[in-house]
């Protein structure tokens, strides 16, 4: 993010923003490589959602923390309660591919 400030109270004042999607992550319900390896349903969720892997996978919290271990196949996440609402990320590896899959989960 960028901008300039004129001063207080100018209607000059402007900001830039640029937003690039991080290579590797894909949005839950994508097609190709990433959708065969990992599909998530709901996204965003409230209570538990869905995931389908064809992989062994990690939950992890937006500052990195790993949340939980899935295994491969299918899964029902339920987070526990003291786990805050917020942007989640799933990682899916296998021997040829990695996938990571932003989720969001609504409290």
């Amino acid at each position: 993010m960028t901008g300039i400030n004129y001063g207080s109270g100018s209607d000059d004042d402007f900001v830039t923003i640029k937003y690039v999607q991080t290579q590797g992550v894909a949005e839950a319900g994508s097609t190709g490589k990433k959708a065969r390896i990992i599909e998530i349903y709901p996204n965003p969720f409230q209570n538990s959602c869905r995931i389908k892997v064809n992989a062994k996978c990690a939950v992890f919290n937006s500052i990195g923390q790993r949340v939980t271990d899935l295994e491969k196949g299918e899964s029902i996440w339920r987070p526990s309660y003291e786990m805050k609402a917020g942007v989640y990320f799933i990682r899916a590896m296998n021997d040829r591919n990695s996938v990571t899959v932003r989720v969001i989960y609504l409290k």
